[in-house]
């Protein structure tokens, strides 16, 4: 199933890159990026700082580890 995700956004991509359409997957990267970055302040009750990693803010939900 995740394999299935993989290949159909990797085909999703090419088809862009063929077609020159890179400010489309530079927009979907950028919105993806930023909605990463609300969900992490909402769970960390704004605690998140950008500069932490995915694991910092797994520790700091698991854990309530401070950094």
């Amino acid at each position: 199933m995740q394999e299935d995700k993989f290949e159909l956004m990797l085909a999703v991509v090419e088809d862009c890159v063929k077609k020159n359409q890179l400010e489309f997957l530079a927009n979907i990267l950028c919105k993806l990026q930023k909605e990463y970055r609300e969900i992490c302040e909402l769970s960390t009750d704004g605690h998140y700082q950008i500069t932490w990693t995915h694991q910092q803010v797994l520790d700091h939900l698991t854990y309530n580890q401070k950094y």
